[in-house]
């Protein structure tokens, strides 16, 4: 038999109400877009020699609700970016001329802030160790969990939104 749902425990209305998430009531949807608007409105840097994995990774950002700009490589981002316009930089660490770790280093040089998240198809072990020292704030290997990518993005790059 099925107990009929009182006032108290009908799902809330559409619009704004907010809403039990793991025991706990959520931000309003309308806060929450406001937010998120907000803290996604400085591009991220997508730097990679391969067009589909720029595209892919566009397209996933883009989804989620941020803005990006895509290069083909660490020499045409730095001669041409403001860097103090992004928010942070996703960049394939084996690129043709300047490699993710070159582009570390220079980012470094230029006294910049801005977070780097390194992808790689790489699998050398040391790489996981060498990307800190660079000043990488991740390194993820392809193919990566789109999830783990974001949530690096949030963590990482969310003060310089």
């Amino acid at each position: 038999m099925r107990p009929s749902m009182s006032a108290s425990t009908s799902p809330p209305p559409m619009g704004g109400h907010a809403t039990l998430v793991g025991g706990r009531r959520s931000a309003t949807p309308y806060r929450v877009g406001r937010v998120l608007r907000a803290m996604r409105a400085r591009p991220i840097a997508i730097i990679d020699d391969d067009a589909a994995m720029r595209a892919a990774v566009s397209d996933l950002l883009r989804s989620v609700g941020y803005t990006v700009s895509l290069f083909n490589s660490a020499d045409d981002f730095l001669a041409r970016a403001d860097l103090g316009l992004f928010a942070g930089v996703i960049a394939d660490v084996q690129m043709p001329g300047m490699t993710g770790f070159d582009l570390a280093r220079a980012l470094a040089e230029h006294a910049s802030s801005l977070p780097l998240i390194l992808i790689t198809a790489l699998t050398d072990a040391r790489l996981h160790y060498q990307a800190p020292d660079a000043g990488a704030v991740a390194l993820l290997r392809k193919p990566f969990d789109p999830t783990v990518l974001l949530a690096h993005i949030e963590r990482s790059f969310g003060s310089n939104q």
